[in-house]
């Protein structure tokens, strides 16, 4: 939850900016971007894994909205990851800490190789 932040009104964009713990990096406002045209380049990556990865990657990193980033890019991914036969993506309890370095890397340089790569060897489950 963000602390000392009111979250309402659930489930719209948010309208302020808002900080990432363990980072400086800022993501733009929902208004800034063109979340149609970026979802649209990720849904048509042929490889059903990587489109899987590569939306619960962006998800996390867009920060529609203003709480629930990860839960909602697990919630979307994994949806995604079952109707595909993928499995499903949990990051382990112990791998917390490597995943939440990672991620934080990611927010940093939009880069999202070094990610998807760990994700993809340490959190798929079920395949």
């Amino acid at each position: 939850m963000c602390k000392g932040q009111n979250i309402y009104p659930l489930g719209e964009f948010r309208d302020k900016g808002v900080g990432i713990t363990g980072t400086s990096w800022r993501p733009k406002l929902p208004s800034e971007c063109d979340y149609d045209k970026e979802l649209k380049e990720i849904l048509s990556n042929e490889n059903k894994l990587e489109r899987c990865i590569d939306l619960f990657c962006w998800i996390q990193r867009c920060q529609m909205f203003l709480d629930g980033k990860k839960l909602v890019a697990n919630l979307v991914a994994n949806k995604e990851m079952i109707k595909n036969g993928q499995g499903i993506i949990a990051v382990p309890v112990e791998e917390i800490g490597n995943y939440l370095t990672k991620l934080t890397l990611y927010y940093e340089s939009g880069d999202n190789t070094k990610l998807e790569e760990w994700l993809y060897e340490n959190c798929i489950d079920g395949v």
